[in-house]
């Protein structure tokens, strides 16, 4: 008897921690799946999304993983990108400022040309290298963050599409040849 029970309880605990958030209708937003208002964690999305692997036999945990990876490389992208601009900017400025300014350098002996406005020179062609590349990295990054998140709330509409369609219900109660517990997918 003993063990009917403590079977009877380890099969609730393992239902209830893998099903917390089975019944709850998924939402996305910036990246981020929420179940019921709860931000969860990338093992709970993943495991939730394989529970629809089950049903439908895409392979939905994999997806997952793959859509929350884009969506972080275009975080990341974006916000590399407009570092590197605002350098860039002000790199392009001050060589600007350091090439128009010749006469404020000593002129270079041998040929003539201000050590400042080669170095200001430098500046303004580096300075638009970093400008440009960061403009270009955070175009790129900002699609792939809007392209991702698309994704991942297809990913959450097919899942709450998929849960209301195949519920879940675990029961407790009287059976036909005593009390029982059932698990109805």
């Amino acid at each position: 008897m003993k063990r009917i029970i403590l079977v009877v309880v380890m099969c609730l605990a393992a239902y209830s921690a893998s099903a917390q958030y089975a019944d709850s209708e998924l939402t996305v937003s910036f990246g981020r799946v929420y179940a019921d208002d709860v931000k969860l964690s990338d093992a709970q999305a993943a495991a939730l999304f394989a529970k629809l692997e089950e049903i439908d036999g895409m392979s939905r945990m994999k997806d997952y993983m793959y859509y929350r990876d884009k969506y972080k490389t275009g975080a990341w992208l974006t916000a590399g990108g407009c570092i590197s601009s605002s350098a860039g900017f002000f790199m392009t400025l001050f060589g600007l400022l350091m090439a128009v300014s010749e006469p404020l350098g000593v002129p270079d002996p041998e040929n003539g040309v201000s050590s400042t406005n080669v170095l200001g020179r430098g500046l303004l062609v580096g300075g638009s290298v970093f400008l440009y590349g960061g403009i270009g990295c955070s175009i790129a990054g900002i699609s792939l963050l809007g392209r991702s998140n698309s994704n991942l709330k297809s990913m959450a509409r097919t899942y709450n599409a998929f849960s209301r369609a195949y519920p879940s219900e675990l029961s407790f109660g009287p059976t036909a040849n005593g009390v029982g517990l059932a698990l109805n997918f």
